[in-house]
């Protein structure tokens, strides 16, 4: 996906007490208005719509999120096989109970998604 450009955030959204029909969303800094999104809902949905507009509100965050994501997924990667050697190595000579085997071992089943 290329890099569009947007709006720079921080974002908000803003219920319009003058119009009682719509949500605006702008940049707080600038004003430049976003999006606006109709109120057509009734009172019983209004908190659902106001977290959906709160969700667009964080939208200017996504591309240096996706960013952090796929740095963050490389960097997991590469601890999660540093923590197999260590099992593997923390194994030879030692007793099942000794900190360092069991460290490790939990460690790996807190990356493996499994509690220890």
């Amino acid at each position: 996906m290329s890099e569009s450009k947007h709006t720079p955030g921080p974002w908000t959204a803003k219920y319009d007490s003058q119009l009682q029909a719509a949500i605006e969303i702008y940049n707080t800094e600038d004003r430049i208005l976003v999006a606006v999104l109709p109120d057509r809902g009734t009172v019983e949905a209004m908190p659902e719509i106001e977290a959906n507009a709160n969700l667009i509100a964080d939208a200017w965050q996504l591309p240096e999120l996706r960013k952090e994501n796929t740095e963050l997924k490389a960097i997991n990667k590469d601890m999660y096989e540093a923590l197999e050697t260590i099992e593997r190595v923390a194994g030879i000579g030692m007793m099942e109970d000794d900190p360092a085997r069991v460290n490790a071992r939990e460690a790996l089943h807190k990356a493996r998604g499994k509690i220890a």
